[in-house]
């Protein structure tokens, strides 16, 4: 339901968007027309993402820059500090509650609307301090001050770490080089890559919106081109995709094709339907960036054929299977290889009597194959193993040997194996 709604608030806010850019209503249900009906959208908002969030921070950033725009050329002071103390809040939020590399390209976006509404508006008065300072020195003594205190803040922020992560960044769990940022806007959608590209050339010298919005899209575009091809994951760059559509339909409005606006709609349509996958509507997912698997199904079956207060399950996710209602005498999550990634300081802890358990379930870690092998061997219990397929290699070898020799496989679903110990009764 989280993303759903989201994507809701994020259809007005781009809606709202739409109307400051644009004066023609064609173009502004060009744009509602391309996101509400684009697959990668439709996919963003089904899964509990930070990407549809950081989707949501960067649209309510333009709307309230957009806000500070009109209150500045209003000269209404009090409705200028009250939508940048939104946009600080809203940052804020962003930066302390997000573990992930998103946050920085919601800072970046901030901080650019930031130093160019502020350059704007005091660009004269810079100017005249400028030509003011008749002495060559002075001059390049306050550049180097200004600069040295910036490189300093830089510093202090651990900047470099931040650009390093964000342009340099590795992933164990990434996707195959197919589905890529090149694939993604110089494939897919390449029509709509081309007039993004020429809207570039109509930024102006003058501080508009819609210049704004064009520099922003630039440098988002730019960010994510320039990111090592790990981070380019197909799913972290949709919260740009409104915009993407937003600007690449603004050249369109520029060029004047309105007489040829059926066929635009149509090429444009085409090659969003190109975007769908061949099963999308028997689940609304992208191919290789998420498949569905049978959870539901695989703890139905358990919980029909067994009786809860004979189960012990041992479960790759515990968490969704107590989801679906699945009763049991005890659970255990199986993640017991700490080759594979592995971060006890954030997933795990040990408690008082040395079990470790999980952070976000608090249910007990089976952690090595000699735990495993006892709870298999409490009598008078259906022990049975629920395998994600895609988290084989969190037990070790030992342990899937033991599975190997002494578990028979009953029932396999899609990317779930469902295992019984063989000497359950």
């Amino acid at each position: 339901m989280i993303p759903a709604l989201l994507g809701i608030i994020n259809y007005f806010l781009l809606l709202k968007i739409a109307q400051n850019v644009f004066e023609k209503k064609f173009y502004i249900l060009l744009v509602m027309i391309c996101y509400t009906f684009s697959p990668g959208v439709i996919f963003h908002h089904f899964y509990i993402r930070p990407f549809v969030v950081y989707e949501f921070f960067l649209l309510l950033i333009i709307f309230l820059f957009f806000r500070i725009v009109d209150s500045l050329n209003q000269k209404k002071k009090f409705f200028t500090i009250l939508y940048l103390s939104l946009v600080i809040l809203v940052n804020f939020i962003n930066y302390f509650l997000s573990n992930d590399l998103g946050k920085y390209v919601i800072l970046i976006v901030t901080v650019f609307f930031c130093i160019y509404t502020y350059l704007y508006y005091n660009s004269k008065k810079i100017y005249s301090i400028y030509n003011s300072t008749k002495n060559v020195y002075l001059r390049i003594m306050a550049f180097s001050i200004i600069f040295i205190f910036l490189l300093i803040i830089f510093v202090w922020l651990r900047g470099q770490d931040k650009i390093n992560s964000l342009i340099f960044g590795t992933l164990v769990y990434t996707t195959p080089m197919d589905l890529k940022y090149d694939y993604y806007f110089l494939n897919l959608n390449l029509i709509f890559t081309i007039f993004f590209f020429l809207s570039l050339l109509l930024i102006t010298k003058s501080y508009n919106k819609k210049n704004m919005i064009l520099m922003c899209g630039g440098l988002i575009f730019v960010t994510h081109l320039l990111s090592s091809k790990d981070l380019q994951l197909m799913r972290s760059i949709m919260y740009f995709i409104p915009i993407y559509y937003l600007i690449s339909i603004y050249s369109i409005s520029r060029i004047n094709l309105r007489k040829y606006s059926l066929l635009i709609i149509i090429i444009l349509l085409v090659v969003l339907i190109r975007n769908y996958p061949s099963d999308f509507l028997n689940g609304p997912y992208i191919p290789k960036e998420v498949n569905y698997k049978d959870y539901k199904l695989g703890s139905e079956f358990v919980s029909r054929e067994y009786l809860s207060k004979d189960l012990i399950l041992i479960s790759s996710q515990p968490q969704i299977n107590k989801f679906y209602n699945l009763n049991y005498y005890r659970i255990y999550l199986l993640r017991d290889n700490k080759n594979d990634p592995y971060d006890k300081r954030v997933e795990y802890y040990d408690t008082i009597d040395n079990v470790t358990r999980s952070v976000l379930t608090n249910i007990i870690v089976i952690d090595n194959s000699n735990q495993f092998r006892e709870i298999i061997n409490t009598p008078n219990k259906s022990i049975v193993l629920f395998i994600d397929t895609d988290l084989w290699n969190w037990a070790t070898p030992e342990t899937k040997k033991i599975i190997i020799d002494q578990f028979k496989l009953v029932k396999r679903f899609k990317r779930v194996d469902i295992y019984e110990y063989a000497k359950s009764p």
